[in-house]
């Protein structure tokens, strides 16, 4: 129970380092209706002034004390034998007092309470209970740094991809990648390195502290197709997708700025993503298109030898092959999801970049042979040149071999126009828009001809 016939604190601070400052604005006073303000439940009842004190300038001599009407509340009350009293059962907040930080850390030993033998306590605050007793008590007094926080730092920091399946977890394709070095929230550059073929990815920062905020950059393409970075705003803890630099761009490289909560402090994190990467390239011909189109194009497929594993031996297929002089390997290949898939240049020319790895490959033309590479080796800065490959018009049926099942198809479809519905480029191996003998022919002339695989 606290009296209020004389509640005094008394205690010096440092002013070369913090000053009595408005609660509402922070600005330097002296003025103590500003820098102290009690809670609104003692406001109409108790006052505070201050007492000049000779003793030392940076010494502040306050009293807390009632001031009549005394109206009854949920911690005034009315004591037996004493009179209106300030119940402190569980604690009591009397009220505030405001001071402004003049450098940038906060060290409570910059307040003092002021020593005296006879009356001050060292630590805690006296009060006078009907100018008889005293009262001590060291957790009356409380300090507390209400200072924006200067913490700039990440807790965590997430690169991941793909999605996670809520029902059926054999069905989420998200994974989580290692950083180099493993994150810490005072180490700011990180690299990954990546060796998947991925047009996006998702990065998730986790503040240190919840009251910072945080933007990141990450790379676009400008209007005119240059690559540009552009400034997000990041949310805490959730996740961001961005969008991966192609291979040959450089590395694809995200900043994430972290700006405390005093609006000065800042950090940035700095996350690269390499992914090495090698050229394949070659120039395909194709004889039959020479006098018609000009043109050679065909499609380049790309199969990471791992995937094709799974499915295909090549030793196996080739002593098929040779046994049963066809087979349905294209239909094999045409079925693999994870394949990167390119078209020549119309003089048949192709550069495909490609990471580090090694790579089975399917030179794929309608109504042709197809050609096959198998485990080509893509390494970092080099370049695989399979140059000039002729490829052979008239397995329209994709089998293997071109024969008699191929020109008996094409006959079937003679006369077929590319405005038809019925028309297959399959048939018109020279490309010229129309089935016909000139297609049977060229069929004819190669029969015979068998898939190679290199």
């Amino acid at each position: 129970m606290l009296n209020l016939n004389g509640f005094d604190v008394r205690f010096s601070y440092d002013s070369t380092k913090i000053q009595p400052s408005s609660i509402e604005t922070n600005e330097v006073t002296d003025d103590e209706t500003e820098y102290f303000k009690l809670e609104d439940e003692f406001k109409q009842c108790v006052e505070f002034f201050t007492i000049p004190y000779d003793e030392a300038v940076d010494t502040i001599e306050g009293t807390l004390s009632f001031d009549p009407p005394v109206i009854e509340s949920e911690h005034i009350i009315d004591k037996e034998g004493i009179g209106k009293v300030i119940n402190t059962d569980g604690g009591v907040l009397l009220g505030k007092m405001s001071f402004q930080m003049t450098v940038d850390e906060f060290d409570i030993g910059w307040f003092h309470l002021v020593e005296d033998s006879e009356r001050y306590p060292v630590t805690g605050i006296e009060i006078n209970l009907n100018g008889q007793n005293f009262f001590t008590d060291q957790s009356t007094f409380r300090f507390a740094d209400n200072t924006a926080s200067k913490d700039a730092s990440l807790s965590n920091l997430v690169l991941s991809s793909g999605v996670i399946d809520e029902e059926d977890v054999n069905h989420s394709t998200y994974k989580e990648y290692e950083l180099t070095p493993t994150f810490h929230k005072d180490t700011l550059n990180y690299e990954v390195t990546l060796l998947e073929y991925l047009d996006n990815m998702n990065i998730k920062a986790t503040l240190n502290d919840a009251k910072a905020t945080m933007k990141m950059k990450v790379p676009k393409k400008d209007q005119d197709g240059n690559l540009v970075y552009e400034e997000k705003d990041l949310s805490n803890d959730i996740p961001f997708e961005f969008t991966l630099n192609k291979l040959g761009e450089p590395d694809t490289r995200i900043t994430v700025k972290v700006t405390a909560e005093d609006g000065k402090t800042t950090n940035e994190y700095t996350l690269v993503i390499k992914r090495p990467y090698g050229t394949l390239k070659g120039n395909i011909y194709t004889k039959a298109t020479e006098t018609t189109t000009g043109k050679h194009i065909a499609k380049i497929r790309v199969f990471k030898v791992e995937e094709i594993a799974k499915t295909i031996d090549w030793e196996e297929v080739k002593t098929n092959f040779a046994k049963l002089g066809t087979d349905n390997l294209h239909d094999r290949l045409t079925q693999v999801s994870e394949v990167i898939e390119v078209e020549t240049n119309d003089d048949g020319t192709y550069e495909i970049n490609l990471l580090v790895g090694n790579y089975d490959i399917l030179i794929d033309k309608p109504g042709y042979l197809d050609h096959i590479y198998t485990n080509v080796e893509i390494t970092e800065n080099n370049s695989v040149d399979k140059g000039t490959k002729q490829l052979e018009a008239g397995d329209v049926n994709k089998d293997g071999i071109i024969q008699i099942k191929d020109k008996a198809a094409t006959t079937q479809n003679n006369g077929i126009k590319q405005d038809n519905a019925d028309y297959k480029e399959d048939y018109d191996v020279n490309n010229d828009g129309i089935i016909n003998l000139y297609d049977k022919g060229i069929v004819t002339q190669n029969n015979g001809e068998k898939r190679e695989i290199d």
